[in-house]
């Protein structure tokens, strides 16, 4: 995969060059690294168990396996993928046919994977066990209720044990198809993994019908897509899907079919509400308001008769513990705490109070510009943000939100921030198996958040500018 030149020098090892030339190659090359500990599980040569516990700690045996090693496992493959990125869209786009092997083994890896760094997939199975076998309303109540919860080690493994879950309907209801199609873990894994490869092409099928200019192929091997929504196979694959659909046929002005379909999105995780308000307020007048908000409404009711048991149905994402923004809140918090000697209560309200402020102008902000404008990237944004203020050190997975917005805008700005949202992965890799000192969260708190301020300032500064000129 590497070339060498001749020169007086001697022989010299370009590995750009190797880089530029075979992009395709260090793709694979990085999955199969990657997926080394999977191999050994698909043939029965080590346990699930090991594999939630770390990945690396079936290559590398001993405590450091979820720390220095397990750091170093994920940063080499990972970085390979991103550094990569970029030069294979380039080469599938000068020779389309010719990568086809290395594309489908690719996504072939990527989606067989086991999750290395998210459990959120041994989650899913248990809360098809708290509906299938423990008769549970994963909407009413966490695990905890479940008598001797504890005895059953896919509750202890799984999430939501004091709070209650806060996913959606629609999620609940395609777990429990999912679990009726294979009841056991192996079985379930299949069924899931499937099921996120087609939305993850679905979605990739989407961008390109509306945009035909390779974005397809942009979304499919883009480092968030393969790592979080194939390998870690997290349910906002299906989310996203239907969001774009949704706003494929609202631009079509299918407005009651894009209603209800966006309706079993936000059903699926609430977030991509954001883009439903947007949709129904930037629809051209009344009638086509008034049947987007109505299709996304009907379907929603649908959706959440299975499991309605009063008001208190809705309490679960209504809840304290589920509006609590966690980054940087975080900051917030820790900072009245230790300097202000403020009780954790108090300071948790301060810092619930101040994030959502800072999202609700950024919000306020971008609507006026996507109302203005229709611009795709400005949802871009709007999911981005959001992302960033809902999610703690491990939840990178939310910024695959904003990218099909991304990727169907033609601003140049949008191309930045896709590579932009690439090489966030990178911290993603250093804070899992590293856990989250104060130096390294405050790194990647101004990391994380320095993308968006950089893509949103110029705009700001520019109409301050233009205010100024106006008005001397």
């Amino acid at each position: 995969m590497a070339t060498t030149s001749r020169s007086g020098h001697g022989t010299h090892w370009h590995l750009g060059e190797s880089w530029r030339r075979f992009p395709a190659h260090w793709t694979v090359a990085a999955w199969l690294w990657l997926d080394l500990p999977t191999f050994l599980w698909w043939l029965g040569l080590d346990r699930w168990r090991t594999l939630w516990r770390s990945p690396a700690a079936v290559v590398f045996q001993g405590p450091a396996a979820d720390h220095l090693a397990a750091a170093l496992w994920y940063v080499a493959g990972i970085a390979t993928l991103v550094v990569s990125y970029r030069p294979l869209i380039n080469h599938i786009k000068a020779r389309p046919r010719a990568n086809i092997p290395m594309m489908g083994a690719t996504i072939a890896l990527a989606t067989i994977s086991f999750p290395f760094v998210s459990h959120d997939l041994f989650v899913y199975y248990a809360e098809w066990r708290v509906m299938a076998i423990h008769q549970i309303n994963p909407m009413l109540n966490p695990v905890s209720r479940i008598p001797y919860w504890r005895h059953d080690p896919w509750l202890t493994l799984g999430g939501w044990q004091e709070t209650v879950n806060p996913y959606g309907p629609a999620w609940f209801l395609l777990v429990r198809i999912l679990g009726g199609i294979a009841s056991n873990f192996v079985g379930f894994f299949i069924a899931w993994k499937t099921l996120a490869l087609v939305s993850v092409l679905m979605t990739a099928w989407l961008v390109e019908r509306l945009v035909k200019n390779g974005g397809g192929v942009r979304y499919l091997f883009h480092p968030v897509v393969s790592i979080e929504l194939l390998s870690n196979a997290h349910n906002d694959t299906v989310m996203m899907a239907l969001a774009v659909l949704a706003y494929l046929l609202w631009t079509h002005r299918r407005w009651t079919i894009a209603g209800v379909i966006m309706g079993a999105s936000i059903a699926t995780k609430y977030i991509s509400g954001i883009v439903w308000a947007w949709m129904v307020a930037a629809s051209p007048d009344f009638k086509s308001r008034l049947s987007t908000c109505l299709g996304a409404i009907i379907a929603g009711l649908v959706l959440i008769i299975p499991f309605w048991h009063g008001p208190k149905t809705l309490f679960g994402p209504l809840g304290a513990v589920h509006l609590f923004l966690r980054s940087p809140a975080f900051l917030v918090q820790g900072t009245l705490v230790h300097l202000s000697h403020m009780p954790r209560g108090r300071a948790r309200h301060w810092a619930f109070l101040s994030t959502a402020s800072l999202f609700t102008l950024i919000y306020l902000f971008l609507s006026r510009q996507f109302l203005k404008s229709r611009d795709p990237i400005w949802i871009g944004d709007a999911l981005l943000a959001a992302a960033l203020v809902l999610m703690s050190w491990m939840q990178f997975w939310y910024i695959s939100w904003s990218l099909p917005f991304y990727l169907l805008s033609h601003q140049a700005r949008a191309a930045r921030m896709i590579y932009y949202l690439a090489g966030l992965e990178l911290v993603r890799a250093l804070g899992w198996p590293l856990g989250l000192p104060a130096a390294i969260q405050i790194m990647e708190t101004a990391t994380i958040w320095g993308g968006l301020t950089w893509a949103i300032w110029p705009l700001i500064r520019g109409r301050v500018h233009a205010s100024r000129l106006s008005h001397p």
